[in-house]
């Protein structure tokens, strides 16, 4: 073998393990990047399904405080009907 392509192989073989590093460094640094990514869209689906549900259970409590000031209003309103009609039946005695 000629010394020049002696001192050749060394070099080229030197060359394909810094590509082949590189290579390497490049497919982590993109795999890094996707997870990350994938880590940040799983964070933000979490955030907004926290969001969803904390806007139900507000909505819920609204209902809820309504269905009870309107069991309130009929309750009062059967009251001022008995009182009525007590007092009706009283006056005609």
């Amino acid at each position: 073998m000629p010394w020049g392509l002696a001192r050749q192989l060394p070099g080229t073989l030197q060359e394909q393990l810094q590509q082949a590093t590189n290579r390497e460094v490049r497919q982590a640094d993109e795999a890094r990047k996707a997870h990350e990514e994938a880590t940040a869209r799983e964070l933000r689906q979490a955030e907004d399904a926290r969001k969803a549900q904390q806007a139900a259970l507000e909505r819920e409590r609204r209902q809820l405080a309504e269905a009870h000031q309107v069991q309130e209003y009929a309750r009062k309103q059967r009251q001022e009907l008995y009182d009525l009609q007590q007092s009706d039946g009283s006056c005609h005695l």
